[in-house]
């Protein structure tokens, strides 16, 4: 299941500034990088550096002391997502920067290059979402 809507609910400032309040710093921390990182793969206006720090963030967060030495990875999982997931978001983001360094003016449609990355992720992501029985299926690990 893919809904951007979900996502940018559990997403939001307003979810954000709940953890934090709450004493969940590091959470509400997940929470803008996530955001912000979606909106710099999405979002129309944004400055290109805005666009740029926003994408090196996650992508400083998912391979923060990572080993890429270990091949293959010791588990489906790398950092609770699923690999081939997480490849694809570090691929999505690597190309996204290099696509700056060589058009023209440094220009381009940052809408052109797949989403398929962000929307997988995404979607793993709203199963994180509570269900109605209250149960919370998540095996993303928050740091």
């Amino acid at each position: 299941q893919q809904s951007a809507n979900i996502t940018r609910r559990v997403f939001s400032d307003r979810v954000e500034q709940i953890m934090f309040e709450n004493g969940h710093a590091n959470s509400a921390k997940f929470v803008n990088m996530v955001r912000k990182w979606y909106e710099a793969v999405d979002k129309r206006g944004i400055q290109l550096y805005t666009r740029l720090n926003d994408m090196v963030l996650m992508h400083d967060y998912l391979t923060e002391n990572l080993n890429f030495c270990v091949f293959p990875p010791p588990s489906r999982y790398i950092k609770g997502i699923p690999a081939v997931t997480f490849e694809g978001i570090l691929q999505s983001i690597s190309i996204r920067m290099v696509l700056y360094g060589l058009a023209k003016d440094h220009k381009y449609n940052q809408r052109a290059v797949s989403t398929l990355a962000v929307e997988s992720f995404f979607s793993d992501l709203t199963e994180m979402e509570f269900s109605n029985t209250g149960k919370y299926h998540s095996k993303f690990v928050f740091k």
